[in-house]
């Protein structure tokens, strides 16, 4: 028996953040359909532009708007879903129109009560205006890798739930809904073959091809249908191969990163700007990595000691070479980046600037610390310096050191360390008359715990609360213990970190050198007043207004402790100037730099 609905309420989405008049064509398309029962919903992110007026404007045709931040297109998308009453609910992308004003009710009419899932033909708009007809195939082929047209989907909220889109995606995460569509054996679809919207060509996925390849990749891992799975495999391989091409056609870059370390701040920088990267790109991380790996990287079998690296280096890092050759023969690679200095990086260099593509490295320490120095891996940054066809420096001291010392011929460029948001700060601190004192990171020699120690053991017992210092411990630190002081020997995950920051009220930094620190970062996200020495590139990550500067003697820590410790106006408008400074750190702001110097010939 064919059981039709007679007048199904359908649930049109608009996403939209500073769309302007591409808001104005989709909402007059929306208004314009004869179907009658139509909840039209806007979800705005915040616009900035007129976007709002044009809503505004037309607010008593719309049945729910709302305009504030969000975290991206399927968090708003979610947000619709939220608010959607109708059996249908469709997505309206911005920019995107109706075919006809008859189109929804033709759709309507055909759509059977039993269907989870509906889906129609759609119309291209090229950028050169012309229309393209874009035919459906049966639904089992989109367990391969293509996707429905989204505009052209409809989904029956009664047969199959409230869903919600995994954020965790930034371009497929409908295609994960689709998949899961497809596994689920209670699920009835139906395809009709006629035009429902015209959508235009370059949009968000489109712009985004090499990532929404990167997570179908990822999606296609948990596929329970051996079938599908199978058609998965074969068919995503010729995708590769054809985007490849396409980049290679085009001109657009094709980055391969390797971040190969397993812990610590640089390896936690790489990853926040991995993460932002705009241009198609492939990361490799070490499988005993125990920071954050980016989004979509593949694992490499490293080393976690000693032992294991020579072994790893004999074996696992030749047969990595092998991978990494035939790829680069295979995929149209523009350029390898290194993050951060590690044992492996040269071999790698050495492959790329043989088939003459380009090699850029980010060089945190040109020279190595005192008490972290070791002469093979301080042989092998210099030789990857020397070789890099592009530099980027964190700050100017460790820029002018490494060209005093080693020397180097390349462009550098000098993009500031991004900030840490383990523990983001959102109003400024309150002055605390008795204050708790933090020194946060790896323990090394040239640190100047010793002198930390040394100076709060001579301050007055009720000038203070107490002092912790947290962080590995990289030598044999001697000093007579304290009843106030507190030293933390481990390694601290992101949760420890944010409750460290969080319960202390000064951080103290008292290195005898440095080249930059991670610790400053984390400083500027918590808002909490430093005390900084006056060595090394501290002084370009922070203003004088924006942390007390000393030199590394026990004296001059004293006298910070206790000025910060005494005066009111000075702690609180410390904290202010770190709030503002907050603003400029983004890893979005550092990220594009990073990738412009990519991107250049």
């Amino acid at each position: 028996m064919d059981r039709r609905t007679s007048s199904p309420l359908v649930s049109i989405i608009t996403v939209c953040y500073n769309a302007g008049d591409l808001l104005l064509e989709t909402i007059e398309s929306v208004l314009s359909q004869t179907y009658p029962h139509i909840e039209y919903i806007i979800i705005d992110g915040a616009s900035t532009d007129h976007s709002l007026q044009i809503i505004k404007k037309h607010q008593d045709h719309i049945s729910y708007w709302s305009s504030e931040a969000d975290e991206g297109i399927y968090h708003a998308m979610n947000k619709g879903i939220q608010q959607a009453t109708g059996d249908w609910i469709n997505f309206m992308n911005v920019g995107d129109v109706f075919y006809n004003e008859n189109a929804l009710a033709n759709i309507m009419a055909e759509a059977n009560e039993q269907t989870g899932l509906l889906y129609s033909d759609a119309y291209i708009k090229q950028e050169n205006g012309e229309l393209k007809l874009r035919q459906h195939k049966p639904l089992f082929q989109y367990g391969l890798y293509n996707n429905i047209c989204h505009q052209a989907t409809f989904y029956h909220i009664k047969k199959i739930g409230k869903f919600q889109y995994n954020t965790k995606y930034q371009v497929s995460a409908d295609f994960q809904v689709l998949l899961d569509l497809i596994e689920a054996k209670n699920t009835y679809y139906q395809q009709i073959k006629q035009p429902l919207v015209i959508y235009r060509s370059g949009g968000f996925s489109d712009q985004k091809a090499y990532l929404a390849l990167k997570e179908r990749e990822e999606q296609f891992k948990n596929i329970r249908n051996p079938l599908i799975k199978k058609l998965n495999q074969r068919n995503l391989c010729r995708q590769q191969t054809k985007l490849s091409r396409q980049l290679k056609k085009t001109g657009q870059p094709l980055a391969l990163i390797l971040s190969l370390g397993r812990f610590g701040g640089c390896v936690h920088y790489a990853t926040e700007i991995i993460d932002e990267l705009d241009i198609a790109h492939d990361t490799y991380t070490s499988a005993f990595t125990q920071e954050k790996a980016p989004k979509f990287s593949r694992q490499v079998w490293t080393y976690k000691n000693r032992f294991q690296f020579v072994l790893s280096s004999l074996f696992i890092l030749p047969l990595f070479w092998l991978k990494i050759v035939w790829a680069s023969l295979r995929k149209p690679y523009t350029v390898i980046y290194f993050p951060y200095k590690h044992f492996w990086n040269l071999p790698f260099l050495c492959w790329f600037k043989l088939l003459g593509r380009k090699t850029v490295m980010t060089i945190h320490d040109g020279i190595l610390h005192d008490g972290e120095q070791n002469k093979l891996e301080q042989w092998l940054v210099r030789q990857c310096i020397k070789r890099a066809d592009e530099l980027i420096f964190l700050t100017q001291f460790v820029k002018e050191q490494t060209q005093k010392n080693i020397g180097f011929t390349a462009p550098a460029q000098l993009i500031e360390h991004g900030m840490f948001a383990t523990s983001l700060q959102t109003k400024p601190r309150k002055h605390k008359p008795k204050p708790r004192l933090l020194f946060l990171g790896r323990i090394g020699k040239y640190k100047g715990v010793d002198l930390l120690i040394e100076a709060v053991r001579q301050l007055p017992e009720d000038s203070y609360t107490d002092c912790r210092i947290a962080g590995t411990l990289m030598y044999n630190l001697q000093y007579q213990a304290h009843p106030k002081i507190y030293l933390i020997n481990k390694w601290l995950s992101d949760e420890e970190i944010a409750d460290l920051l969080g319960t202390s009220d000064i951080l103290v930094l008292p290195y005898k050198e440095a080249s930059q620190s991670g610790v400053i970062v984390l400083g500027i996200a918590a808002a909490i007043p430093m005390i900084c020495t006056q060595v090394g590139g501290l002084t370009e990550q922070l203003r004088q207004d924006e942390a007390l500067f000393i030199t590394p003697e026990i004296k001059a820590l004293q006298q910070a402790i206790l000025q910060l410790t005494q005066d009111r106006s000075l702690y609180e408008d410390m904290s202010q100037q770190l709030l503002q400074k907050q603003k400029n750190l983004s890893w979005i702001n550092i990220a594009k730099r990073v990738e412009q110097v990519l991107k250049a010939d």
